[in-house]
């Protein structure tokens, strides 16, 4: 491999790409089976186990050859990423309305307030780039 590119966006979910420049077409033809075979023993598993979240990430992942390079890719909305942050973090997945209705007794889903809580202060987002001409620069984005 003689080039690396990496692209990735944060505004309205996730989205990454990957794009790799081989100096040989035999190491780009290996890496691509590897590549497959192991998004393909990523979709058997998750049906093994049965685990559709693990079978919808192999899904997400595009890999793939142009030429003589490489190219990845992977997608996620804000809803899978809050979804996936609520599994990881062992929360339940109920609407907050539900949630509100099932601790007062006698009040349904319907009749339940619910109180949109404050979101935070944003903190500015800062990118650094490392290495670069006349050393590393920081650009504050907010």
């Amino acid at each position: 491999m003689d080039q690396f590119e990496l692209g990735v966006s944060l505004r309205a979910g996730l989205e990454a790409d990957v794009n790799l420049h081989m100096r040989f077409q035999e190491d780009l033809n290996k890496l691509g089976v590897i590549l497959a075979g192991a998004k393909a023993m990523m979709a058997m598993s998750a049906r093994e186990k049965k685990q559709p979240e693990l079978a919808s990430l192999a899904e997400k992942i595009k890999a793939g050859t142009s030429g003589d390079r490489l190219v990845a890719s992977l997608k996620f909305t804000e809803a899978e990423i809050a979804r996936g942050m609520a599994d990881a973090m062992g929360k339940p997945k109920k609407p907050a309305v539900e949630a509100a209705a099932a601790h007062e007794p006698g009040t349904s889903a319907a009749q339940a307030p619910v109180a949109a809580p404050k979101p935070p202060e944003p903190a500015p987002l800062v990118v650094r780039i490392y290495n670069a001409e006349g050393g590393t620069r920081e650009s504050r984005l907010r």
